[in-house]
């Protein structure tokens, strides 16, 4: 068993800031009441005391039960004295101070009505009852500036902190803009094990040059640790600069540049490790690894745009290696290297592409890059009637590698795409008729080829609805008929063709592929009828149900025989009461007497953080083969998963996942472990157990990986991993959520 991947989000020192900053404004807001005006005085309102008298010197003292009110606060104590010569406020013996969120406890206060400033001396902070703390010395000046002598915060427990911040000196300076905070200190059970001596940092909106948060992570390679530098170079474009290392690698470092102007934005990056020991061992070439993002956005004029976005990296094991996948490896499959222009306007758009990519998984090989791709759309309406163009013109090739069993390695793709609407709005229903054609025009390596298909189809929807009891319930039959002349190649490229999901809503659609490359004979009838039920709190029930007739026999994609008729697909979508809900999607073949496809899913959820999850996924083994016996198999899927989160105290919980292949009878991935919470603190132990891909390791091993898939080895094996995860409340974790490790990761 290992202990795998402890990866700390520890960001203290920004966490730090950001609380001791948040609860200094709060207490400036709480002072001001909410008024953002720059108060010119402190005034005096309202005075009260079981006794109030004079002495020689012209004070005025008030004991028993003081109350004193002014335009900023509201003080209550045993005594007081107030000197209108020199304005002049003292206020001691069991103070406390009150304004709408914040509430001091102090052993006295010192106020100079005419600077318009008080000092609050040993004084005990409380805001909300959720954050708490303690200051010798507390000055607060109208003009919005704040210091703070001898400061601790926590949110923790105030009787007995498990953690806590000090300060030896914090000053925020002209209306918060920045702040200057010396001798940081972060104490957990009083040990302390963080110190920064002296921080200037920015407040609201100022951005000031200076350290950001370190990084700390610690995996299978070591401690990884980064501490980036803010540069503010200008207004519109600034930098950030982080050295970095990992012990069991090297050394390297980051750069990130952003920029704005009034019509583009965009922002460059760079890392690098300069000498990767363990790569060097592993592969046997050179250490020094490095990738490079560039993204870019441009308004050249109000109706033209262009982007960029452009990602490239030394090899492809660089993600596997010095990514962010906690939980599994990085699952980047490829870097993108496009560039776009597009030109809309009110009637058209036209657009321009360029895409290529850096392949990072050794089978993902199915890709075309583009150079280029133009696409044109022109869109006119009158009255009932809608008219659309729409074509494209593109060079593709295939990158990477070609594929033993695919001839279509350079294609030239020209398509025009046209359709005439007419849509009528009825009083309680709609009808509409559309009529088009697509023409697409390959030159291929192996051919030229040219596909038309003319196409029709008519639509009527009526809605019936009614109000019953404050439920909206709301009745759609549907009835459509499609025609697809049948096109003349079978065997055309597949660029970017890719087949729907089946559900209700697919089935009404004309193609069941998207792109320009497949368009199927089609001459069927659809039927369909769909039921909503509207609650509060924007809840609602959904049943669909609808079934295709084919007025031309196709072939089934699972008996390989002629059908007349589509299965019955169906979805329903309801909650049983305010914690549980349930989803059911089917797929029913009435002919054979069996499920094509389907999926369940039931979720209880309810205030005291008990949670159960119950998915299915199922979809029967597709018989028309490709040419990988394991793909094939992809093809078929039979699984079940359940998670569940159930507390057994206040603060113990207990949580797990389990997914399980049906028709393997094999647990594909084992999730279990316990989680103790309280008010500042949660920790937990984690074991999960699973089969993962193993791409990477595949390419080594194997010289052709494709060819040991046909041979009907997959690239998977079992991981055993143990896992741990601490946070300490508004500072920071190890390990991720608990709501994040156990949501659904294949099945949703």
């Amino acid at each position: 068993m290992q202990l795998y991947n402890l990866r700390t989000s520890m960001l203290v020192l920004k966490k730090i800031f950001i609380i001791l900053i948040t609860l200094l404004s709060l207490i400036h807001l709480s002072i001001l009441r909410g008024n953002e005006d720059k108060i010119e005085s402190i005034n005096i309102e309202f005075i009260n005391a079981d006794k109030v008298s004079n002495d020689k010197r012209g004070n005025l003292i008030l004991e028993g039960n003081v109350s004193i009110t002014t335009n900023l606060l509201e003080f209550k104590a045993d005594k007081a004295l107030y000197n209108k010569l020199d304005e002049s406020l003292l206020i001691e013996n069991n103070v406390k101070i009150i304004s709408s969120n914040l509430k001091i406890d102090a052993d006295s206060v010192t106020a100079n009505l005419l600077e318009r400033s008080f000092s609050v001396k040993d004084s005990n902070l409380n805001f909300k009852n959720t954050s708490f703390g303690s200051t010798q010395d507390l000055k607060i000046k109208t003009s919005g500036d704040v210091i703070l002598i001898d400061s601790n915060l926590t949110n923790c427990s105030e009787d007995d902190p498990i953690w806590e911040i000090t300060a030896k000196k914090i000053e925020i300076l002209k209306n918060q803009r920045n702040a200057i905070i010396k001798g940081i200190k972060l104490n957990i059970k009083n040990i302390p094990i963080f110190y920064f001596p002296y921080v200037r940092t920015s407040v609201g909106n100022e951005r000031l040059s200076g350290f950001l948060s370190p990084s700390l992570r610690q995996g299978g390679d070591g401690i990884d640790i980064s501490l980036p530098y803010y540069f503010n170079l200008a207004p519109n474009y600034d930098l950030v600069f982080s050295p970095r290392h990992i012990t069991d690698r090297g050394s390297g470092g980051a750069l990130e540049f952003r920029y704005v102007s009034e019509s583009s934005r965009g922002k460059l990056g760079i890392a690098t490790l300069l000498s990767d020991k363990e790569y060097k061992r592993e592969v046997g070439q050179g250490s020094k690894r490095w990738k490079t993002t560039w993204t870019h956005k441009t308004n050249i004029r109000n109706a033209l745009f262009t982007e960029i976005n452009f990602k490239s990296a030394s090899d492809e094991y660089f993600f596997r290696d010095i990514g962010d996948g906690q939980f599994g490896e990085s699952k980047t499959s490829y870097l993108p290297k496009n560039l776009s222009m597009l030109w809309k306007t009110s009637y058209f758009d036209m657009g321009l592409e360029l895409n290529r990519f850096q392949i990072l998984n050794p089978f993902v090989s199915e890709e075309y890059k583009v150079q280029p791709k133009l696409n044109f759309n022109s869109f006119l309406y009158k009255k009932n009637f809608s008219y659309h163009i729409a074509s494209s013109i593109g060079t593709y090739e295939r990158e990477g590698n070609k594929l033993f069993f695919s001839k279509f390695n350079e294609v030239d793709r020209a398509y025009l795409g046209q359709e005439l609407r007419y849509l009528i709005n009825l009083d309680s229903s709609t009808f509409s008729f559309s009529l088009g054609s697509d023409i697409t025009k390959y030159n291929t390596n192996h051919g030229n080829f040219t596909r038309s298909s003319p196409w029709f189809e008519a639509e009527y929807r009526v809605f019936l609805e009614k109000n019953i009891h404050g439920v909206q319930k709301t009745l759609t039959p549907t009835i459509k008929y499609v025609y697809v002349k049948e096109e003349k190649e079978s065997h055309l490229p597949l660029i970017d063709s890719r087949i729907f999901s089946t559900d209700y809503e697919g089935l009404f659609r004309r193609n069941i592929y998207s792109g320009f490359d497949r368009n199927p004979k089609a001459d069927k009838l659809i039927i369909g009828i769909e039921h909503t039920s509207s609650f509060s709190r924007n809840k609602t029930t959904l049943f669909s149900l609808g079934k295709a007739l084919y007025l031309e026999k196709l072939n089934s994609l699972y008996t390989l025989e002629e059908i007349d008729k589509s299965p019955l697909v169906g979805e329903v979508t309801s909650y049983i009461n305010k914690n549980s809900r349930y989803s059911l999607l089917l797929e029913w073949d009435g002919k054979t007497k069996k499920i094509n496809s389907g999926s369940f899913g039931f979720i209880y959820d309810d205030k005291q953080k008990r949670r159960f999850e119950l998915r299915s996924v199922y979809r029967r083994k597709n018989l028309n083969p490709s040419y990988v016996p394991w793909l094939d198999n992809l093809s078929a899927t039979n699984q079940i998963e359940a998670i569940a989160h159930f507390p057994i105290t206040k603060s113990f919980s207990i949580f797990g996942r389990l997914q399980k292949d049906i028709d393997r009878s094999k647990s594909v991935d084992i999730l279990m472990g316990f989680e103790y919470a309280n008010c500042c603190l949660k920790f937990g132990i984690m074991n999960r157990k699973w089969i993962a891909e193993d791409y990477f390791a595949w390419k080594n091993k194997y010289e052709s990986p494709y060819l040991a898939l046909y041979n009907g080895h997959e690239p998977s094996r079992l991981r055993d991993n143990l896992y741990l995860f601490i946070e300490l409340k508004e500072l920071g974790r190890l390990g991720k959520k608990v709501s994040k490790i156990i949501s659904s990761q294949k099945l949703e």
